[in-house]
């Protein structure tokens, strides 16, 4: 059975190195577009799915919509779906706004904080043991984009990573809620030609941020190629550890604890 991989992104291939890897190691990949080019309100747009019946496991991308205010219409279907795999302890990843999508979905929370650069990452303690992070630096310089923040875990999830911009407190970048659901904000699948697809969607968010898309086009010139090293690591254990495809079409995704 597939992937089912909702894309939030108005251009086709926003998952980058993720999608790459994911394919390299086997999986069937169901796209489904609830915000085609050019609109982010998603009209027009891809069904999700009835039921999880088809589907193995569960990838929500990036995109430049908001959540605390003007959330687009799909967020109520695609919030229960989130649940209702959740629940089943299917793999899920959320990346950016799909991230703060799986947070709000599982009971947390998220405010408005438009943040953009390449900031110092830091993994906590459980986020070094666990094989998402896998032969990850413990600090590492990481890129973001983003118009909100989660600002409350959903109950029982465990903080993976943190990152801030100088002189501010540090904000949650990375979680686990559960042994299968993973929210990761820091955008470690940046290939050269997402990361222009990149600025391009986030025009408006980079005209209100310090420095904006020269900022980050500077960051990639100079951490660019790291970023993709480390970005090829976590892709490799998320295909390896959380959704690995020998257990997934054997029907044993459940007895993977880690």
């Amino acid at each position: 059975m597939p992937t089912l991989l909702i894309d939030h992104s108005p251009r086709v291939g926003s998952t980058g190195l993720l999608g790459q890897t994911l394919r390299e190691y086997g999986h069937r990949i169901n796209v489904v577009r609830v915000a085609p080019a050019g609109n982010a309100a998603g009209s027009g747009a891809d069904a999700l799915p009835s039921d999880l019946d088809d589907v193995d496991a569960i990838v929500l991308s990036d995109g430049p919509q908001t959540l605390a205010s003007n959330p687009p219409a799909f967020v109520a279907a695609e919030s229960a779906l989130i649940k209702a795999a959740h629940a089943r302890q299917m793999p899920i990843l959320g990346l950016g706004f799909g991230a703060r999508l799986l947070a709000t979905a599982l009971g947390g929370e998220v405010a408005a904080q438009p943040d953009a650069g390449w900031l110092e990452l830091k993994l906590t303690f459980p986020g070094r043991e666990d094989p998402l992070y896998k032969g990850v630096p413990w600090t590492s310089t990481a890129c973001f984009c983003q118009a909100e923040a989660i600002t409350k875990l959903p109950e029982g999830a465990t903080p993976f990573a943190h990152a801030g911009q100088p002189g501010t407190k540090p904000n949650v970048r990375a979680f686990a809620a559960g042994v299968f659901a993973f929210g990761v904000e820091h955008l470690f699948g940046l290939t050269d030609e997402t990361f222009d697809h990149l600025l391009a969607s986030q025009g408006d968010l980079l005209g209100r941020v310090p420095g904006g898309a020269d900022s980050l086009r500077n960051g990639w010139r100079e951490y660019g190629q790291t970023s993709m090293r480390i970005g090829q690591r976590i892709a490799e254990s998320i295909a390896l550890y959380l959704m690995p495809v020998d257990r997934m079409s054997a029907g044993r995704v459940k007895d993977l604890h880690y």
